[in-house]
């Protein structure tokens, strides 16, 4: 996946992690006009067997659980051989990149 890439109504903006399955991208959502995040399966992961399977358990579950820390799901499909799920995007880096900066307390931990 490449930047400026558009997926339907969502253009790829910019590259922002890579998790133990996937690639997460921040895009533009054209139609609600705002920004979303957009995870694809990691290329390295395609040889998996059924990743298809695989990506629509996680979407589905995801998208059943109503929860302030769970990140809803806001779409799923496929766009030329890649499986994606767009989410809510939320500012702030991750927990590696908090825990990279400074140990924390049990208190502090993001909950």
């Amino acid at each position: 996946m490449d930047v400026g890439v558009e997926i339907g109504h969502y253009r790829i903006v910019e590259h922002i992690g890579r998790g133990g399955m996937a690639d997460v991208w921040s895009a533009y959502d054209g139609r609600l006009s705002r920004t979303v995040a957009v995870k694809t399966i990691a290329r390295d992961l395609a040889l998996e067997q059924d990743p298809i399977k695989m990506f629509e358990r996680e979407a589905k579950t995801i998208a059943a659980l109503e929860h302030p820390f769970i990140l809803p799901v806001y779409d799923f499909g496929e766009f030329e051989g890649k499986l994606y799920i767009v989410m809510r995007f939320v500012t702030g880096g991750s927990l590696d990149d908090l825990l990279e900066q400074k140990s924390l307390s049990y208190g502090e931990i993001p909950s």
